[in-house]
């Protein structure tokens, strides 16, 4: 996405509802269906020029939103969290 391409994600994928409009950006397959997943890759084969420059355009747009995101601060309260509110180990 950040280098504005239309994607393809399982539906194991966490960031799939937040990142991948179906359709839109890219395509979500079900987790384990091979055979959805090859015809999710066919369908981005089959895109006319126009409609992948829309995909591309629209993956972009999306991830430059999360891209700005203070994602380091978030990760290390995070880290704080897990640290100092662990559980105590059973001996």
């Amino acid at each position: 996405m950040c280098f504005s391409f239309p994607v393809l994600v399982s539906s194991q994928v966490g960031a799939a509802r937040d990142l991948v409009h179906d359709g839109e950006n890219g395509f979500i397959f079900p987790s384990g269906e091979v055979n959805q997943l090859a015809r999710c890759m066919q369908q981005i084969v089959d895109l006319t020029e126009e409609e992948r420059i829309r995909m591309e355009s629209v993956s972009r747009h999306i991830i430059e939103k999360w891209v700005y995101r203070k994602l380091a601060e978030h990760l290390d309260q995070y880290f704080d969290f897990i640290y100092f509110n662990r559980l105590p180990r059973k001996k």
